[in-house]
């Protein structure tokens, strides 16, 4: 596995894991379209290893609050970290009973770019939302915003889009939408790390340790860069442009063969 191929995925990774625009379809339309082999799963844990870095690093003080809050017994806290938790459910419940069934769904760009269209059109639904939002996030939006998540497994289907336009929906402001998908993706990223790791110790790792950590540095660097740019279009009320992006790159994609 070449260098050049970990930093190309690492990019790709590290952008379109925080903008809505989906990661696993772009890396599947990737290796694809470059004739790239398998990343492998090495790369895959190191990859989501650097994204869950990028997170726990841009929301470092308020994670510090949290943790020293959760610890005093703070009930604010300690509900909304229940609320992350309930979140996390159907995704987890999906990935168990069909997993390996969604993840073949990457075989095949024609899917992949259907995938998009649907996150194209979710992102472009955001221009029905107004901007008098005040709501807190509650059990039920908990776990509607957790289905928006499961929805995501599919390759093609953004998971920062789709929780962040349903929470939106739900009357949760943008600032508060995008922190808590994004806290929803800690235990998602380290989950799939975790589970990766004993298929890593039965395997050959496939390239270098540098290479490696190379690639975990730039997913986490150009995902710092992926949230600050996301938080910016949020605030100014752009988040449909990522709709209309999903959207070419989608219809585009119908044609790969």
């Amino acid at each position: 596995m070449s260098f050049l191929k970990i930093i190309i995925l690492a990019v790709i990774q590290g952008f379109t894991e925080f903008l809505p625009i989906s990661s696993s379809g772009h890396l599947a339309l990737a290796e694809h379209l470059l004739n790239f082999n398998p990343a492998g799963v090495a790369l895959e844990v190191v990859l989501h290893a650097g994204t869950l870095f990028t997170i726990l690093i841009y929301y470092r003080k308020r994670i510090t609050e949290m943790i020293a809050k959760s610890f005093k017994g703070d009930i604010p806290t300690l509900l909304y970290i229940s609320m992350i938790a309930l979140a996390s459910i159907p995704a987890i419940l999906l990935y168990i009973f069909a997993g390996d069934k969604i993840e073949s769904f990457s075989e095949n760009p024609q899917l992949v770019s259907i995938f998009l269209c649907i996150t194209g059109i979710v992102m472009l639904s955001t221009l029905l939302i107004k901007n008098n939002s005040n709501t807190k996030v509650g059990a039920w939006h908990a776990i509607l915003i957790g289905i928006a998540q499961a929805f995501a497994l599919f390759p093609g289907i953004s998971r920062s889009g789709s929780t962040i336009v349903t929470a939106r929906h739900l009357k949760i402001p943008a600032d508060k939408a995008a922190e808590f998908s994004f806290f929803m993706a800690i235990p998602a990223l380290a989950g799939a790390v975790i589970l990766k790791i004993p298929e890593i110790l039965k395997t050959d790792l496939g390239c270098s340790a540098f290479s490696l950590t190379a690639g975990m540095i730039t997913s986490c660097l150009v995902g710092l860069a992926a949230i600050g740019i996301l938080m910016r279009l949020i605030h100014k009320g752009h988040f449909w442009y990522f709709g209309v992006y999903c959207l070419t790159i989608g219809i585009a994609a119908l044609f790969i063969k």
